[in-house]
């Protein structure tokens, strides 16, 4: 197997592991001290507005550090020296790029997908490529939000399971390809919008992701990135036979109790067995294209639950563990509002 090919499937095993259980580092203390004063920025976010906070630069970097040191079985001390001025060095420049747009747009108003791209360019820069790919796959999970020309397109998995046609995710994958390369991957987004354009031109409300997948390596190939190309095919390729051989799962679910004794109000217990949450579970991910499937879901909304919880407890419990799968994909606020609703 190419070792690049390697790398990549660790960095995303890791990238889709639960937080809790990464180690977890003071990373935005990192922000330097002496860095100028930024101009007011509003961070456009798919939940609204959110003031800008170079922190969340430095956390967002060091969690993507992390993930690369772990995805090489490098487990000792990552928060050394050398990765703290590293994430100190990329966080003065983003500040400083950042400055450069206020000048030219004023007030400024910046899309999430704006700053991710100006944090890879960054990085780029700087040729830690790897660090730019870990970036993006924590992307791929915030920017879920369809444009309004490709809403009325389904997109059929694997699985058969339906979900909305999203344009950056096809960037994002091709964006990947390209820093696998070490190439800057600036073109990912005009061929993600000529796959864009030729699924509607087509006219079909629904198209496979094997389909997609076709018309990625086409682009690339028409524009001239042989290279990209194919390190496009090897790699899908490679997941093709992963799941041929039953290898495709990337998170594995901690086991739950089948039931767990709660407490009612009245100081009755009862035995519960969960169905009614599987089935507001099933309620709350209809239409949302979400990085976990059911089964994971109901993992993470169970952590913390214990036997003997009150049904108040228990209740609230879910509703903020649900409120937590915000971070990992921008679709579960909706989710999380549906669980709170149900």
């Amino acid at each position: 197997m190419n070792s690049s090919l390697q790398q990549d499937l660790a960095l995303k095993k890791i990238s889709h592991t639960a937080f809790d259980a990464k180690p977890v580092y003071a990373w935005r203390d990192c922000v330097p001290g002496d860095v100028a004063a930024l101009p007011e920025i509003t961070l456009l976010v798919p939940q609204g507005e959110a003031a800008f906070d170079l922190a969340e630069i430095a956390d967002t970097l060091g969690k993507a550090v992390t993930n690369v040191h772990l995805a090489r079985g490098e487990t000792g001390d990552i928060f050394n020296d050398t990765t703290r001025e590293f994430v100190s060095r990329i966080v003065r420049e983003v500040a400083a790029n950042l400055a450069g747009v206020a000048l030219r747009r004023t007030p400024l108003r910046l899309s999430l997908n704006d700053l991710y791209e100006l944090i890879e360019k960054t990085l780029v820069d700087n040729n830690a490529y790897d660090i730019a790919k870990s970036v993006l796959l924590s992307r791929s999970r915030k920017l879920a939000v369809a444009g309004p020309q490709t809403a009325a397109i389904r997109l059929i998995r694997r699985n058969n399971q339906v979900v909305p046609f999203i344009e950056q995710k096809i960037e994002i994958a091709i964006r990947k390809t390209f820093l696998s390369l070490q190439r800057d991957s600036a073109p990912a987004v005009a061929i993600a919008r000529a796959i864009t354009e030729r699924v509607l031109a087509s006219r079909q409300s629904f198209v496979h992701i094997e389909e997609i997948q076709d018309m990625v390596e086409e682009e690339l190939m028409k524009a001239g990135h042989y290279k990209v190309a194919r390190a496009y095919i090897q790699y899908r390729a490679l997941r093709a036979e992963q799941r041929a051989a039953g290898g495709d799962a990337i998170l594995s679910p901690a086991p739950q109790p089948s039931m767990i004794v709660v407490k009612q109000p009245d100081g009755a217990t009862v035995l519960w067995d969960r169905a009614d949450l599987q089935r507001r579970i099933e309620f709350a991910r209809i239409g949302l294209d979400l990085c976990l499937n059911a089964d994971q879901i109901e993992a993470e909304l169970l952590r913390s639950v214990y036997d003997q919880i009150t049904q108040k407890d228990l209740d609230a419990t879910i509703v903020l563990n649900s409120k937590t799968l915000i971070e990992k994909d921008a679709d579960f606020a909706k989710f999380s509002g549906r669980i709170q609703l149900s």
